[in-house]
């Protein structure tokens, strides 16, 4: 059951983080719900979603992006595939990291490319793509000793790569805007794969190193989660998910019995909750949410469907993008 209370109340979780308190000013709790309770853009193959709750929201199927706003429904069509949305807090434009057309900005009704071509990047193939608080644009535009960390600030493109920045590796594997601080996972050369947190200017490599580092999110309390997968790994590696809290790295996937998957995607709630994505021979246990404690997973009928993003609204309810349509499950 949802519980909305309306002062700060510190969450009951393993280790201590870095921030007192969430960016909302209502703090939920309860036990995870895997009940669907609204089902969006039915048929539809969801690659990637920004929500802020039933009547605003933005989605994208291959070229198409989707705007709901005020619950009226419009499409523009890119040309080529769209790989993640941003809504940029400073001017309310959308900004989209694209298959090959490079970063994507859609702003009044007018839809602008930067790619090679116009704006020297170093390849149009861009995969993630955050905004944060003060409007500056962070992207990935990257491969093995190409490119790297780009930033698109008053009109200004600039790219941060080893030979400029502490980052260990031209290769950007996710990127994470919260609280203002930007937090990039970094490939390179396995198990020795990083992340880095930038704040006002100022990079800092964390003590997380990872085999091959995948999807990363952070909580409200500037906690870190990242998947590192060993699936290519001939050694007996198991697949990890570090749980940094800026006193020490731990693997939470120790603490659940007969993990039985490979997790590939995760979203943290408003509650600091972590919801897992998974690959797994288990028909309907593609979800697993971490309480800080404890491992839930979903009861018999879960929805088979193959989840390809997550997006947590203002109210705490958790929106999968899937090959059959948006699910929403209220928290």
């Amino acid at each position: 059951m949802k519980k909305a209370l309306f002062f700060i109340l510190g969450v009951n979780f393993l280790f201590g983080c870095r921030y007192s308190q969430t960016e909302t000013d209502m703090v939920f709790s309860g036990d995870p719900d895997f009940t669907v309770s609204l089902q969006l853009a039915e048929g539809k193959s969801i690659s990637a979603m920004v929500v802020t709750d039933e009547n605003h929201y933005y989605y994208s199927t291959g070229k198409k992006l989707f705007s709901v706003v005020n619950g009226s429904e419009t499409s523009v069509e890119l040309s080529s595939d769209v790989f993640s949305i941003a809504l940029n807090p400073a001017d309310q434009s959308l900004w989209m990291g694209t298959r090959s057309s490079g970063l994507a900005c859609l702003k009044k009704g007018s839809l602008r490319y930067y790619d090679q071509q116009s704006d020297l990047l170093p390849r149009n193939l861009v995969q993630d793509v955050v905004c944060d608080p003060s409007g500056k644009v962070w992207f990935n535009c990257s491969a093995h000793r190409l490119g790297g960390l780009g930033c698109f600030s008053d009109g200004n493109m600039t790219f941060f790569t080893p030979s400029n920045s502490v980052l260990p590796d031209n290769l950007i594997k996710s990127l994470v805007c919260r609280n203002g601080i930007i937090y990039v996972a970094t490939g390179g050369t396995v198990t020795q794969q990083k992340v880095v947190s930038i704040e006002d200017g100022n990079w800092e490599t964390l003590p997380i190193q990872g085999y091959y580092l995948m999807d990363m999110d952070v909580d409200g309390n500037g906690c870190v989660y990242v998947i590192d997968d060993s699936g290519l790994s001939s050694s007996m590696l198991t697949n990890k998910i570090y749980f940094f809290d800026y006193n020490q790295c731990t693997d939470i996937l120790l603490q659940k019995s007969r993990w039985d998957s490979s997790p590939y995607l995760l979203k943290t709630d408003l509650r600091n909750y972590l919801w897992v994505a998974q690959f797994t021979q288990t028909a309907n246990k593609n979800l697993n949410v971490f309480d800080g404690n404890t491992w839930h997973s979903p009861p018999e009928g879960f929805p088979e469907m193959y989840i390809k993003c997550m997006s947590v609204d203002k109210k705490n309810n958790l929106w999968l993008g899937t090959d059959k349509g948006i699910f929403i499950l209220n928290q």
